[in-house]
């Protein structure tokens, strides 16, 4: 799309050589509800490490992270002989095409095969499972043969051959090899013109390739050079070296998110879960794969992957499609937060009143919320007769259950942040300071009465801020595991965004960004989680502990351990939720929708006869009073939000945060800028009314 050449590659190509940034969180279609044909690597999620065995720190550790791999026969383990040494050693498991033309003339104890992962189009849907049969057959052919090299290529694709989804292709071999016993006799190398960012990469060498050949993203980067769309860019060879750097550094913090330190580790590890695919499917190709939600099927695949190849060959518009993943397009991907729904409920929270805010809630219920997200699937059991609403808990105690979410002081201004504070003190609601510390003087009560302090105090990794005086200013200490925007990396806030004001509240150098490591350095098992539990209470008696985790398989158990631990409290926060700084292949492709993870939470807790011990809360993307009800019928207590109070006091979702230009004062440390914040605690108050009548009305 044009978005993977505009944001995706030049980013990677770039004078800085890294995948992008983004913010504000993943809004749109999951792959399963999307009608934007997307890539078969987009319905996989990340997994990654929460308390024990944590993430890797993979700069403050770099000497042990390594993306060396190797190809060739693999020779029994618990062994040692000469041919334990014939492997071809690849210092980086990314392909130039040179490199792969010097990888097909290799000789001697080397032998290498070609087999095509391509199908007729005019087969149609039904060509797909005769090709993966015939591939699997070839690659049995040629390892009989004595070939130990395997490369998977769709070269061949055409105006009459579409490929095959490159991570179908080299899944399905890989399984069956392993199915017949001889997985280890050959190595698999990718080349495919799918693979385009760091995502890509991960799941094809998670699910069995040693290297791989992204030709397609090499030949587009060198076209970007030559119309001069790289500034700064020497030559072609450094447009190339800068792909691989940034790819590389990403592979690294994908694979440090596990735990993992060595790219020969993570190579058919098979660490993500998938999302929307059916057990049939998962069960033949991605065998051992997590998959709890059923979805789509081969047929389906074979769909989609005809559409883009259509799309690649077009017979009327030559356009690239626009994209529309990494910000709302017009004609691009399906979005929750879009001129309409923000225009509606900025107007709602101003002068429209209920009726404007009943608009906001039908637009998100029924038109995205059906097509985007898992609890749109919902169907909502109402009783025959409602009952009269006057016996409904009223909202001004609903609210008491709603906080906002952590967003440092730092990622937003100084008024932003305090108006967040003052409107929930009013609501008897909680604010969170986030991971940047928080003003002393915010800790005693304005003249009128107000108060700009907030009651969750978030501990995170990075311990910015965070000193006894702060601590004991809170009415709940979060120790913050992981985050739903970037689960498994630490926090990030770019230097031009690190002020004198912003520097003394974190106690760090003006001007330096700050990244927070991505584990806690003290925290390796529950039972260092446990000793920090009694460090915070020891610093405030009355206060309660939160853990703040992500959803993803087994999050349950972590949950049942922090029980244990006794925390007072756990939020599990899902995939799709805000940032003011993150990797893109983060934000779109780590952790799973918060109603997965919050069913297996509370699942667990039952099971475990903890659940009376430990308040649930949840958060990622809640808009309305459905979303609030829906989060309670599968196990949460308390709901956070986010996006949705920033959007009422101004935000127009530019997805600037990071670049510290927001337009309207609210993610800026601009003072200019700053001026600009029109957003007042009245806005936030008004907004969590209405969805407290929202919910009211959905219990009567």
């Amino acid at each position: 799309s044009q978005e993977d050449l505009r944001v995706t590659l030049a980013a990677m190509a770039g004078k800085r050589a890294e995948q992008p940034l983004g913010s504000m969180g993943n809004d749109f279609a999951l792959a399963v509800l999307s009608d934007k044909a997307p890539l078969l690597t987009a319905y996989f999620k990340q997994l990654f490490a929460q308390v024990t065995n944590p993430a890797v720190d993979p700069i403050r550790e770099k000497e042990v992270m390594s993306l060396s791999s190797a190809v060739g026969t693999e020779e029994n383990l618990l062994t040692e002989s000469p041919g334990h040494a014939h492997q071809l050693v690849i210092s980086q498991p990314m392909l130039t095409s040179g490199d792969l033309e010097k990888l097909r003339q290799v000789e001697g104890v080397f032998r290498s095969d070609t087999i095509d992962a391509t199908w007729p189009g005019e087969e149609g849907e039904a060509g797909l499972e005769r090709a993966m049969e015939r591939l699997c057959g070839e690659a049995s052919a040629a390892v009989a043969a004595g070939v130990n090299i395997l490369i998977i290529s769709d070269r061949a694709a055409g105006a009459a051959r579409a490929p095959i989804p490159a991570l179908l292709a080299v899944s399905g071999v890989h399984h069956h090899l392993v199915r017949e016993g001889t997985r280890r006799r050959a190595g698999l190398v990718v080349e495919s013109g799918e693979p385009r960012d760091v995502h890509s990469m991960a799941c094809l060498i998670g699910y069995g390739a040693s290297a791989v050949n992204p030709y397609l993203a090499f030949e587009t980067v060198f076209d970007l050079f030559d119309e001069g769309k790289l500034p700064g860019i020497d030559g072609a060879d450094v447009v190339e070296q800068n792909v691989i750097k940034a790819i590389g550094k990403g592979l690294l913090k994908t694979t440090a998110k596990m735990g993992i330190s060595t790219m020969r580790s993570y190579c058919g590890a098979q660490i993500f879960e998938a999302v929307g695919l059916e057990h049939e499917l998962v069960e033949k190709y991605f065998t051992g794969t997590t998959s709890r939600i059923g979805g789509i099927g081969l047929p389906v695949l074979a769909r989609e992957a005809l559409a883009r190849h259509g799309r690649a060959f077009p017979r009327e518009d030559e356009r690239l499609p626009v994209g529309g993943v990494h910000a709302w397009r017009r004609d691009g991907e399906r979005h929750q937060w879009n001129p309409d729904t923000i225009a509606t409920v900025q107007h709602a929270v101003r002068h429209g009143g209920q009726e404007a805010y009943d608009e906001f809630a039908r637009q998100v219920n029924e038109d995205s919320s059906r097509k985007n997200t898992l609890r749109g699937l919902f169907k909502l059991n109402e009783a025959p007769e409602p009952i009269d609403i006057d016996e409904v808990e009223p909202a001004k105690e609903i609210v008491k259950r709603f906080a906002t979410g952590a967003m440092s002081l730092g990622s937003i201004s100084r008024e932003s942040h305090e108006t967040l504070a003052i409107a929930m003190n009013r609501l008897g609601g909680r604010s969170n300071t986030g991971e940047g510390g928080e003003d002393p003087s915010r800790f005693t009560p304005d003249p009128n009465g107000d108060r700009r302090r907030s009651a969750i105090k978030q501990v995170a990794s990075g311990r910015f801020g965070v000193t006894v005086h702060y601590l004991v200013n809170s009415d709940q200490m979060q120790i913050k595991i992981a985050q739903g925007a970037k689960p498994g990396e630490g926090g990030e806030l770019p230097g031009h965004k690190v002020d004198e004001y912003i520097g003394s509240i974190r106690h760090t150098t003006p001007g330096v960004g700050l990244i927070s490591p991505p584990p806690h350095h003290d925290i390796y098992s529950i039972e260092d989680i446990k000793q920090l539990i009694f460090d915070l209470r020891c610093a405030n008696p009355t206060g309660q502990v939160s853990v703040k985790l992500v959803s993803e398989g087994g999050v349950g158990t972590v949950a049942a351990g922090v029980a244990k631990a006794k925390s007072d409290h756990v939020v599990i926060a899902g995939h799709d939720g805000g940032t003011g700084a993150s990797p893109v292949s983060s934000i779109h492709s780590a952790g799973v929708p918060w109603e997965i993870g919050l069913a297996e939470t509370q699942q667990t807790l039952v099971l475990n006869k903890l659940r009376d011990r430990i308040t649930v809360q949840t958060d990622g993307q809640m808009k309305t009073g459905r979303d609030v009800v829906v989060g309670a019928l599968l196990g949460a207590e308390e709901f956070g939000f986010s996006t949705a109070p920033l959007i009422a006091t101004g935000c127009i979702m530019m997805r600037a945060c990071h670049l510290n230009t927001c337009p309207v004062g609210i993610a800026t440390q601009d003072p200019e800028l700053r001026k600009r914040f029109e957003g007042k605690p009245e806005h936030v108050v008004n907004l969590f009314f209405f969805v407290a009548e929202d919910v009211r009305r959905h219990m009567a």
